[in-house]
């Protein structure tokens, strides 16, 4: 290579490290020492299948109806077609490539390949098909998929058009072909045709090797173990490498792998193509490099591992023998990425760049050699090793020069995939805009969510041109439309509750209403909401007495039971807020949520009294009664506080003001359709937030509150023989308890109107049990941590299962919003 004088000097140090480059990666590539040439197989010597020809028969063999390895070719071509020269140029370049008139019949369970002489292959009359079908006709001929035990790997139809108009449609099993073999047949049809049309007799090198010749050799070199050593490196270089991406899907993945598949190709841009290629060059890799990077950094994101392998072929032809052969030589790498320690982008550039390189100086390995040595577990549904698979062709493509011809590459395609998703670059030199070109299997995505991926990508890719120096963890992932919907939706989406008021108050208004209806019933009696009313007056009283006030936590201590309303309505009346303490807490576990919460007294019933008498100030649940009290409680108040399970280190306090949970009523009731007067069951321990749920809801809507002991709650048939003798209309539990109930096989377990499950995932599976028991009960799905009091997220369950692995959470109440995060707290796409 030389530079002009007239180059400037940046940019004749940037050829000056392309040619560098390109000589590093020929190295890689170039035959090692101690390789030995290619030689013809002895004579005699069986055609003998190469391992890429292997695997490809087995899969041949498994869906012989799949076109998925069908490599289609179509060529339009306009002038004055001679189309006897055509066919007799094409016989000439079957005849010349033993691997195009190979059959693979079966014997016993294993191929057993079949030379043909060259009259086998015929080429078929031509077509008549209008110009407006032919996209129809070339698919058709594309998709039709290849009896390799009957019929020859090459297929090859003429269609006329119209007057000097043709179409040339190719089309090559893979156990025969691969994309540089394209190139190759190109160069022998151009060159056969002309010699045709000129009166002549094609004359074209003679091939120094046939396919069969390398199949031999290379299984030759394994015997020899040659392959070994490179083996080793590969073995060691994916050793702990996560062989699955939980890539998320628009479906679940099926139990076996479908090939139907969708392709659509975009533009990366000229602007971001240009610094795409400025950014190798500048830190000394290739634009295949950067690529790379940036998709291994979308994956990393997408599935939350630091340790991310795609897929790359590589042409596979190391020895000039190979070079004008028409065969499948094509080599796939599996191609590493660690993304540890959050480096730098020129970091990770040098680590993606210093693999590729290791890659390709050891690419005699061939694939399913490597999969077999790692013994990888068999899982039909997802290709071994990895799921996308990253191309970049930065040659020149191949032309059809056919001579007094104009010819054009016609786009055509199978309509399937081979892996989950494929990207296809096209990096012409020549050309100032990549393309890409973009294949996903349609059993698991659909075309928005591969252009979010792709949006994704060069959203990456403009972030580490703009600067090399940054961290990757910093990289933005989200388009400029995806930040946009999200500050749309950011805050408050939606008017929530803001009218003054507070729990105990919407309790007093039905005590005025209907203060003769049952409020609640428990097993230690029941009591009407003028009896609830009044005793919970009497607990007020006491505790105004104790100083007790708004925003002052006070301790309630009681079994489930009317005592226990009683106690919680009489701490919301005189302004506190309460702190629900669960009999089965130990002693010490009692005081130190008192302690942690700064209770400042404790409602307790007298048998529990003496647990805490010690402690603080105790009001005993006695049953007297009082005249109302008037303290002004503000909706700002606290209403209760309730302390996590310490699932994450140290349990915390979580309070809650009366406004917050007047919201969380008003979206739980428009939600879910629940009414006025219904009753509810509180089946959990009251110290948690999904029991308050069945608490408010009843006592703030004039229903009636069921409050089962622990016993009842626990025993299968306790719990039926409850349900059966008081009409419950609604209850909220954990699926892990729903399914222990379910357990009775009887409807007598569940609610009359509304099932809400909360603080587990649903399952689908249980979703069934229950609507063949009843299916008319309601089923809702919701979620939300303490601090969002209580639950945020909501969905009525659908009535037919959707492709998910659970229940889905549902769209946020009024009021709130919802964000999804990954673990560094970025918005997730």
């Amino acid at each position: 290579m030389t530079v002009s004088p007239e180059a400037s000097s940046p940019e004749a140090e940037r050829l000056r490290r392309q040619e560098l480059l390109r000589a590093r990666l020929a190295k890689a590539r170039a035959r090692r020492p101690g390789a030995t040439a290619i030689t013809r197989r002895p004579d005699g010597a069986p055609v003998q299948l190469s391992y890429a020809q292997r695997r490809l028969w087995f899969l041949s063999e498994y869906e012989p109806d799949s076109p998925a390895y069908n490599i289609p070719l179509a060529v339009r071509l306009r002038g004055g077609l001679d189309v006897e020269a055509l066919g007799e140029a094409l016989r000439h370049v079957v005849a010349r490539h033993e691997v195009l008139r190979t059959l693979y019949p079966s014997v016993d369970g294993e191929p057993a390949p079949l030379l043909e002489p060259a009259a086998a292959f015929t080429v078929p009359p031509v077509e008549r098909v209008a110009d407006e079908d032919l996209p129809w006709w070339l698919a058709e001929q594309a998709r039709r998929p290849f009896d390799l035990a009957r019929e020859l790997p090459i297929r090859v139809a003429l269609a006329e058009a119209g007057p000097d108009h043709h179409m040339l449609s190719i089309v090559l099993h893979h156990i025969a072909a691969d994309g540089w073999s394209i190139g190759v047949l190109a160069d022998d049809l151009t060159a056969a045709y002309g010699a045709l049309r000129a009166g002549g007799t094609p004359r074209l090198a003679e091939l120094p090797v046939q396919y069969a010749d390398v199949a031999h050799w290379q299984a030759e070199r394994a015997a020899e173990g040659v392959v070994e050593r490179d083996l080793a490196w590969w073995t060691e270089a994916l050793r702990g490498a996560p062989t699955t991406l939980t890539v998320p899907t628009d479906r679940p993945r099926p139990a076996v792998a479908g090939d139907r598949g969708a392709r659509v190709v975009v533009p990366l841009g000229a602007g971001r193509s240009a610094r795409v290629r400025a950014l190798a060059t500048e830190l000394d890799a290739t634009p295949f490099v950067v690529l790379l990077a940036a998709l291994q950094v979308v994956l990393s994101r997408y599935t939350g591992s630091e340790d991310v392998l795609v897929g790359s072929p590589i042409a596979g032809r190391t020895h000039s023998e190979m070079e004008r052969l028409v065969g499948c030589f094509v080599n796939t790498l599996a191609l590493r990425a660690d993304l540890s320690g959050d480096p730098t982008v020129r970091e990770l550039l040098h680590r993606v760049r210093d693999t590729t390189f290791g890659a390709f100086s050891h690419q005699d390995v061939p694939f399913e050699r490597l999969v077999d040595a790692l013994d990888l577990p068999r899982d039909l549904s997802h290709t071994p090793l990895f799921q996308v698979m990253l191309n970049v062709h930065n040659q020149p493509l191949p032309r059809f020069a056919l001579a007094g011809l104009e010819t054009e590459f016609t786009d055509t395609t199978t309509h399937t995939a081979k892996f989950d998703v494929s990207l296809a670059v096209v990096d012409d030199p020549a050309e100032p805009d990549m393309t890409v070109d973009l294949v996903w299997r349609t059993d698991l995505y659909d075309e928005p969510t591969v252009r979010r991926l792709f949006g994704h990508l060069t959203t990456v890719l403009d972030a580490m041109a703009a600067d090399p120096g940054a961290r990757v963890a910093t990289l933005p992932l989200l388009t400029a439309d995806e930040r946009r919907m999200l500050a749309a939706v950011d805050g408050t989406a939606v008017p929530g509750v803001t009218s003054a008021g507070t729990l105990h108050g919407l309790v007093g208004r039905w005590v005025a209403r209907t203060p003769d209806a049952v409020a609640v019933v428990g097993e230690d009696g029941a009591l009407t909401y003028a009896e609830l009313d009044a005793r919970a007056n009497a607990v007020a009283r006491e505790l105004i007495a104790l100083g007790v006030g708004p925003d002052r936590p006070v301790g309630l201590l009681a079994e489930r039971g009317a005592a226990l309303a009683v106690g919680m309505l009489g701490i919301l009346k005189a302004g506190g807020a309460y702190l629900p303490l669960d009999p089965v807490y130990p002693d010490g576990r009692i005081r130190d949520l008192l302690t942690g919460a700064g209770a400042v007294a404790v409602v307790a019933t007298p048998e529990l009294a003496g647990r805490v008498a010690t402690v603080l100030p105790v009001v005993r649940l006695t049953g007297a009664t009082a005249a109302p009290v008037d303290v002004a409680v503000p909706a700002d108040a606290l209403c209760y506080v309730l302390f996590t399970s310490g699932s994450t280190g140290r349990p915390k306090a979580v309070a809650v003001e009366h406004r917050n949970y007047l919201n969380y009523l008003a979206g739980l009731r428009d939600r879910t359709g629940a009414g006025v007067g219904w009753s509810w069951a509180l089946v959990s321990t009251f110290a948690a937030d999904l029991g308050t749920t069945n608490v408010f809801a009843a006592l703030t809507g004039g229903g009636t509150l069921h409050l089962m002991s622990r016993d009842t709650a626990t025993d299968v048939d306790a719990f039926a023989a409850y349900l059966r003798e008081y009409p419950v209309d609604a209850v909220k539990l954990v699926p892990s308890h729903l399914e222990v109930l379910l357990r009775a096989g009887t409807a007598d377990v569940l609610p009359r109107r509304l099932l809400i499950c909360a603080g587990e995932p649903l399952r689908w599976e249980l979703v069934e049990r229950v609507r063949a028991l009843r299916p008319d009960l309601v089923l809702h799905n919701h979620y939300g941590p303490t601090e969002t009091t209580v639950s945020m997220l909501g969905t009525a369950v659908p009535a037919e299962p959707l492709p998910t692995p659970s229940v889905p959470l549902g769209r946020p109440f009024a009021g709130a919003g919802a964000h999804v995060l990954d673990a560094r707290r970025r918005p997730v796409p």
